[in-house]
């Protein structure tokens, strides 16, 4: 019994220019040749012809159309920027895809790039910033790290500024300096959590800082900010999060599938907070394992016959 194809459609996008519909043209061969040797049924060609800095295109809201009336399981692109140019309007459209079970294709495969695109920010003396919810901080009583509350404007541009500074002063010692920023928002304000794991550090030096400064940016040791803005019992353990089973194994091993479905079955159980954690920590980190190991703190990763199993055991249990 031969295997039933998947339902594709071809995405393509061009700038204006006298050239556009010879490239448009040329990135439609590119994607049908994929297809075909895919063993994949195309369904649909949908195109642009326009920026790629703006999601407000025709052929872009048909796909969006396509994949929530359940017309396609699979979408082809020749690069990741032919859905956008913009990093941030990139992953949301990843992401709303997912949710919507549709598996993308880049010819360039170049998609999990835009998961790692931060850690490249660091290659030219950049910092990775991610943001975190109030549920996660609470569960960094193991974690130090200094606070500084109150931040606005280009986030970039503070923790610059904050690196400088401490090294001017000697606290960052031999080159080092904060590269591991988490942002978080608490009681209207913008907060920078500049994380101290690997950082080489003069720890008086910091203190004295800490508290010359306080009135100046609100810096505090993530110690004290626990219990004292957040109420925190610093001796409490943390209760284990019950996870909740997903069926993963047999699946599609494309990581937004994999989100996707790890994202519907947290909010299937009305854990939507730690669906939306769970995505950004995935797409910040660097390598498709490492990916695999987070969404596993999330879900009981398990098979769909692991599922089946245990419902007709239910089923079989209440016929008795």
């Amino acid at each position: 019994m031969s295997k039933k194809k998947k339902k594709a459609a071809l995405y393509c996008r061009v700038g204006s220019g006298k050239q556009g519909g010879h490239m448009l043209k040329s990135q439609q061969n590119r994607l049908e040749n994929y297809a075909k040797e895919a063993g994949l049924k195309i369904v649909s060609i949908i195109s642009d012809m326009g920026t790629g800095l703006s999601m407000e295109r025709p052929g872009w809201k048909a796909v969006l159309e396509a994949a929530r009336q359940k017309q396609m399981q699979v979408l082809l692109v020749d690069s990741s920027d032919r859905i956008s140019r913009n990093y941030q309007q990139l992953q949301n459209e990843l992401w709303r895809l997912g949710e919507l079970g549709v598996q993308i294709y880049s010819l360039k495969n170049d998609l999990f790039m835009c998961h790692i695109s931060r850690l490249a920010l660091k290659a030219n003396g950049g910092t990775d910033i991610r943001k975190i919810s109030m549920e996660e901080l609470r569960t960094m009583k193991d974690s130090e790290g200094l606070v500084i509350q109150g931040c606005g404007c280009d986030l970039h541009e503070w923790i610059s500024g904050i690196n400088d500074i401490l090294t001017e002063q000697g606290i960052l010692r031999n080159g080092s300096l904060f590269q591991n920023v988490s942002l978080f928002e608490h009681d209207g304000k913008t907060n920078l959590l500049f994380h101290m794991d690997g950082v080489d550090l003069d720890m008086g030096k910091l203190a004295m800082w800490r508290l010359a400064t306080y009135d100046q940016f609100g810096s505090t040791w993530l110690s004290d900010y626990l219990p004292n803005q957040l109420g925190v019992n610093m001796d409490e353990k943390p209760l284990q999060k019950e996870k909740p089973d997903c069926p993963l194994i047999g699946q599609d091993g494309n990581i937004y599938n994999l989100m996707g479905i790890a994202s519907r079955t947290l909010k299937d159980n009305g854990l939507g907070e730690q669906a939306t954690e769970m995505w950004d920590r995935v797409t910040s980190c660097g390598s498709y394992g490492e990916a695999l190991c987070i969404i596993g703190e999330y879900v009981n990763i398990t098979s769909a016959e692991d599922v089946q199993e245990q419902s007709s055991s239910f089923e079989m249990k209440q016929s008795y």
